[in-house]
C-alpha cells in the first residue's frame, strides 16, 4: 500500500513538472506573434547587434533548456513531441546561416547583425545543435543502448582463465546467473563442469548488464533447437557464443550471428582426421611436417567448429561437409550451395591455443580480457 501511494505521488509529481512546458510554450508562442505583428519584422526576427537579440536568439536559449529538460528522464511523447520541432528549426536556421556565409548567398544585414556580429551568437547557434543532436540521441534509454550497441557490438571477443576463479565459492555466483542454470550444475558431480557452467552465464550476464547497461528483467536466456544459446528481450539485437578448453572460457558478443571456438594445442589424431575432416584438409595434413601437423590439426578443428556454431548446427553437422581453406591471413569456406558471406577470423589469445572466431564482419575483432566486476 505504501509502494502504491508513493508511486502515485511520483507519478503526481512528475505530470505537474510537465506542467512547466504550457507557460514555455506561451512564451515562444506570444514572442512569436509580437515578432510579426512588430513594425520593424526584420529586427524582431533576428535582432540587432549584441544587446538587442531577435526572436532566433531566444528560440536557441529555448532549445537548449528543452535538451536539457528532455534528457533529465525518459521524456513523453509531448516532450518529445516538442523536443523535436525545436531539432527542425534548430537546423534550418544554422544551416541557412551557415550557407550563407559560406557561399555568399544574399541575406537580411540584420542576420549578421544579429547572429554573427560576435562571436558568442555563433557560439549559440553550434550549442544548440550540439546540445540537441545529444538530446536527441539520449531522450529514451533505449535509443542510447542502440547506440552503444552500434558501437560495442560489432564484433567484441572476451577472454578469462579459468584457474582464477577456483577459489570464489558458489554463493559468489549466486547473483550472476539464473536460478535454472545453478540448478543445471548441480547435476554435475564435476566440479569443473559446474565452475564452467557458473563462469559461462555468469559472464554473459555481466556484460549485457554491466557494458551495455541492460537490466536483467529484461531480457532472457533461452536455447534454440540445436541448444545454441541466444538472447531475447533486449531493445537491440546481441548475439552470443561460448567457448571453454583448457585454462581459458572465450565470449563473444556480435549485434549479428556469431560462433566461437577455442582448443587447446595437444597431440596430432590421425585417426579423428580421416574420419571427420574433408578430404582436402586431408591432404593437407597428410603432406605437412610432423611438428607442423599438430598446429594445423588445431587450427582446422577451431575454425569449424567456429563455423558450424554460427550456423546453429553445432557438431551435429558433419564436419566433412565443408573445407577450410587458409590463404595467408585469410581464412575461406568451401561449403556446397551455402550463399552466405562470413568471415572466419583468428584469435590470439595464447599462443598454447588456437581460437577462431566465425562472424558476418570482416574486421578482426576486439580482443578483450574479462574481470568480473567487484
Amino acid at each position: 500500500v505504501r509502494f502504491c501511494g508513493l508511486q502515485k505521488r511520483l507519478e503526481t509529481n512528475k505530470v505537474l513538472n510537465d506542467l512547466i512546458l504550457l507557460p514555455f510554450a506561451a512564451m515562444l508562442v506570444w514572442a512569436l506573434i509580437s515578432t510579426f505583428k512588430s513594425p520593424n519584422f526584420d529586427k524582431s526576427l533576428y535582432g540587432s547587434g549584441y544587446i538587442n537579440e531577435g526572436y532566433f536568439t531566444v528560440l536557441q536559449y529555448a532549445t537548449v533548456f528543452l535538451s536539457a529538460y528532455s534528457i533529465k528522464d525518459e521524456i513523453s511523447f509531448s516532450k518529445k513531441t516538442v523536443t523535436y520541432i525545436f531539432i527542425a528549426l534548430a537546423g534550418i536556421i544554422e544551416l541557412s546561416l551557415l550557407c550563407a556565409e559560406a557561399f555568399n548567398f544574399p541575406i537580411a544585414k540584420y542576420v549578421y547583425l544579429g547572429v554573427f556580429n560576435n562571436s558568442n551568437h555563433f557560439g549559440y547557434f553550434l550549442a544548440m545543435s550540439a546540445t540537441m543532436t545529444f538530446g536527441a540521441v539520449v531522450y529514451s534509454k533505449n535509443n542510447i543502448q542502440s547506440v552503444v550497441a552500434s558501437l560495442l557490438l560489432m564484433l567484441n571477443v572476451y577472454y578469462l582463465k579459468v584457474p582464477d576463479y577456483d577459489t570464489v565459492p558458489e554463493s559468489g555466483f549466486c547473483e550472476r546467473i539464473s536460478e535454472e542454470t545453478r540448478k543445471t550444475a548441480e547435476g554435475f558431480r564435476c566440479e569443473k563442469v559446474k565452475r564452467l557452467k557458473w563462469l559461462g552465464e555468469g559472464m554473459v550476464r555481466s556484460l549485457l548488464e554491466n557494458e551495455l547497461q541492460v537490466r536483467r528483467g529484461d531480457y532472457l536466456i533461452k536455447r534454440a533447437e540445436h541448444g545454441k544459446p541466444y538472447i531475447c528481450g533486449t531493445p537491440f539485437p546481441v548475439f552470443y557464443n561460448l567457448s571453454h578448453s583448457g585454462d581459458y572460457l572465450v565470449c563473444v558478443l556480435s549485434d549479428r550471428e556469431v560462433g566461437i571456438d577455442i582448443q587447446q594445442l595437444g597431440k596430432y589424431n590421425p585417426g579423428i582426421v580421416r574420419r571427420f575432416f574433408h578430404p582436402g584438409e586431408i591432404r593437407n595434413l597428410e603432406q605437412c611436417g610432423e611438428e607442423m601437423c599438430a598446429e594445423l590439426f588445431f587450427r582446422y578443428w577451431s575454425a569449424k567448429e567456429s563455423f558450424l556454431k554460427y550456423t546453429g548446427t553445432g557438431l551435429s553437422a558433419s564436419l566433412s561437409g565443408f573445407e577450410i581453406l587458409f590463404e595467408g591471413r585469410h581464412v575461406r569456406i568451401s561449403k556446397p550451395g551455402f550463399q552466405q558471406q562470413v568471415f572466419i577470423k583468428e584469435c590470439q589469445i595464447d599462443k598454447s591455443y588456437k581460437c577462431y572466431v566465425c562472424s558476418e564482419y570482416p574486421e578482426d575483432p576486439e580482443i578483450r580480457q574479462f574481470v568480473f566486476a567487484g
